[in-house]
């Protein structure tokens, strides 16, 4: 996969193609967020004027808070999106993989993003995550900074263990108390700027031998 370009598969994520059957979830994000980055545009600065004026009077005479289109959309997509996430990644890298991807790479691609979706924390509720196996030491590709393919870093396989230590199960409990009540896209995008550091919020991996 040394030939794909990450900005051309991040282009196609955020440009769907309109005679492809996507998932209906997927289209829905994508124009809430356009929607969200128009909301942001004005054709002047006595337009902005205007609305950053109505903005500051409905909230009491005090500046809001900033729109963070990235925390906003980063956490729904985290925690709120997972349903597609796997089937939109996988088709847009065999859309651009034109039959060069190995069947092995197309694996280890499955493996990754499931990988990524597993390890963090519902911190809405516990859930216990189910078992991930991998024949690719992606704890030392990690902290080698993915410094080479990770195809050099196979392994015997084995599985993938999650778990939380006590100091996350506080925060993350100390967090659920005080924001219970409030709608998911406002309780996730709170807990970005809540539970620090965010890697707070990700399990800690180990390896088991299967």
């Amino acid at each position: 996969m040394a030939g794909l370009s990450l900005s051309e598969f991040f282009s196609a994520f955020l440009d769907p193609d309109p005679n492809e059957d996507w998932p209906e979830e997927y289209l829905t994000f994508i124009n809430d967020l356009y929607r969200s980055f128009d909301a942001e545009l004005f054709d002047s600065r006595e337009q902005l004027y205007e609305e950053t004026k109505r903005l500051f009077s409905e909230n009491g005479n005090k500046v809001g808070e900033p729109a963070r289109i990235n925390v906003q959309y980063g956490a729904r997509m985290i925690y709120m999106e997972i349903s597609w996430i796997e089937i939109v990644l996988m088709r847009i890298l065999d859309k651009f993989s034109s039959g060069e991807v190995t069947a092995e790479e197309h694996d280890t691609a499955k493996m990754l993003i499931s990988l990524a979706l597993k390890e963090r924390i519902n911190i809405r509720e516990d859930v216990d995550e189910t078992a991930l196996v991998a024949d690719r030491d992606v704890f030392a590709w990690r902290q080698q900074m993915f410094s080479s393919s990770l195809q050099d870093y196979q392994i015997p396989a084995k599985e993938v263990r999650f778990y939380q230590d006590d100091a996350q199960r506080e925060v993350i409990e100390r967090f659920r108390q005080r924001f219970h009540n409030l709608r998911d896209e406002e309780f996730f995008y709170n807990a970005q700027d809540f539970i620090v550091p965010r890697s707070m919020m990700l399990y800690n991996l180990s390896f088991e031998e299967t």
